[in-house]
């Protein structure tokens, strides 16, 4: 309580007083949810997380194309023929590679036409002789 001084009386001598009740106030949860747990708040640090990650992709993209057209045609031209001369150069190397591999293939075959051929040979020899062999008791 509190006591609190209105003024005087008449006479002067003796102040007005009155006791006013003092109410202690508790703090009371805060039904309204902080700023950073706003949707919307969310949704603008959200918003600022995506319009830097924009900026950095332009930049970026800038960087590139002022990059590209800095380069000389010269320069350009001369790296589109390097360019050329290495996939030439890796085309004859796989162009080899795949004859070597042709001409061993050819080989195999003829091995395999060759073989057929003595193995079809040997096998008419046979045949022959077996038919001399089935003729000859006949007629007898």
């Amino acid at each position: 309580m509190f006591i609190y001084t209105l003024g005087t009386t008449a006479n002067k001598s003796t102040p007005i007083t009155t006791e006013l009740p003092v109410q202690v106030l508790s703090p009371v949860p805060s039904t309204v949810p902080d700023e950073s747990d706003h949707p919307y708040e969310k949704f603008l640090s959200s918003q600022e997380e995506r319009k830097l990650e924009w900026k950095a992709q332009r930049a970026a993209k800038k960087a590139k194309t002022d990059h590209i057209t800095t380069e000389t045609p010269e320069s350009s031209s001369k790296k589109d023929q390097n360019q050329a001369q290495d996939q030439v150069s890796l085309l004859r190397k796989e162009l080899d590679a795949k004859t070597d591999e042709c001409q061993q293939l050819k080989n195999q075959l003829a091995k395999a036409v060759e073989a057929n051929a003595e193995a079809l040979k040997a096998q008419l020899t046979v045949q022959g002789d077996l038919s001399k062999v089935s003729v000859e008791p006949c007629i007898a």
